[in-house]
């Protein structure tokens, strides 16, 4: 984001409940997801408040949808168990690869710090991990 100062522990939400969360790797556990999509969330509303500062920007809904559907999505997998699995993967195939585009388009409004894409796509990567996993597993 060019011409806005953007401190880089806010942004990236160090000093959180959710820091070890969102900048851990690979799949989540179960007792996880909740809390790393509030963490998600919080980046999710920190982005979006320097995205303002640079245009007017009042449409959240793209960005917070993907991210409560796939965390829905991925706590009812955890908890399902029955035929309405092959359902909710779907479901959640298609919330990632919107998760993905959110965390791709947050990733791309920066050109440096690196650490700041490598944040965004992590996000991304941590969802795909542990999808992966829950599908895996059954």
């Amino acid at each position: 984001m060019k011409g806005v100062h953007v401190p880089m522990n806010i942004l990236l939400a160090y000093g959180t409940p959710f820091t070890h969360f969102l900048h851990g790797s690979g799949s989540l556990d179960d007792d996880e997801i909740g809390p790393f999509f509030d963490g998600v969330h919080e980046c999710v509303g920190r982005w979006l408040h320097y995205l303002n500062q640079q245009v007017n920007y009042t449409e959240t809904q793209p960005f917070y949808g993907p991210v409560e559907d796939l965390r829905s999505n991925l706590l009812d997998l955890v908890n399902e168990d029955g035929w309405d699995t092959f359902e909710i993967r779907d479901k959640a195939r298609h919330a990632l690869i919107d998760f993905e585009h959110i965390c791709s388009d947050m990733a791309r409004s920066f050109t440096h710090p690196p650490r700041v894409k490598e944040f965004y796509y992590n996000l991304a990567s941590r969802g795909r991990a542990t999808l992966e996993r829950l599908v895996e597993g059954e």
